[in-house]
């Protein structure tokens, strides 16, 4: 089975073209299947790419590759994404092309890529640190009970959190990346305590671990 993937590329400044990567964007199957730096539920949390220029601007882009994709014939898509729009800081390039077995599904073959390719290298530190909690979780003979992933719902918003562990009330987990040594350290010690300081206000009674 035969892939391409484009690359959305953020530079913040044009003179040096130092780029970012900021989305995948893969065609597989008869059609696109993108994924973008900071995307949640199909919308960008501004709160995690504000080291990527403007917030608006971005995502506004985000919406025109995604309207392109959904938009565009297959075939004609990398022209049209990859066209130069005059000084703008956000570009689309060709990223490469494979040839893959019929057990790779394109659910598998887009967090590969956006894993290798998109995600910051302190997510990737995450990764090593969210292998070592169940480590300890497995030594503590709490794995079982330990819920990953979970999503507690407040005034119509939905909190992500990595780990709920209940012991007589609930526990949250979160895990925290600090080895950036720009603003996005700080960007995730505030998004993280926000929601931490909104669960802490709902009706539900737990303790957080981070």
């Amino acid at each position: 089975m035969k892939a391409r993937w484009l690359v959305a590329r953020y530079m913040p400044d044009l003179r040096r073209r130092e780029p970012d990567n900021v989305g995948v964007i893969l065609l597989m199957e008869g059609r696109a299947h993108l994924r973008f730096l900071g995307q949640r539920d199909g919308r960008v949390d501004g709160r995690s790419v504000r080291w990527a220029g403007s917030v608006k601007n971005y995502k506004a882009w985000v919406d025109y590759w995604t309207y392109a994709a959904e938009n565009t014939p297959l075939e004609a898509l990398p022209e049209k994404l990859t066209a130069h729009v005059g000084d703008a800081n956000y570009v689309v390039e060709v990223g490469g092309e494979r040839i893959f077995g019929d057990r790779a599904s394109p659910e598998e073959l887009l967090d590969q890529l956006y894993t290798t390719l998109i995600e910051p290298s302190s997510d990737r530190r995450s990764c090593s640190v969210g292998r070592l909690s169940e480590n300890v979780f497995g030594r503590l003979s709490i794995r079982e009970q330990v819920q990953k992933d979970f999503k507690l719902d407040i005034d119509e918003d939905t909190i992500h959190f990595d780990y709920r562990y209940d012991n007589g009330q609930m526990n949250l987990m979160q895990g925290v990346s600090l080895v950036n040594a720009d603003d996005r350290s700080w960007d995730n010690v505030h998004r993280v305590a926000y929601e931490f300081a909104k669960s802490a206000r709902s009706t539900a009674q737990h303790q957080g671990r981070w």
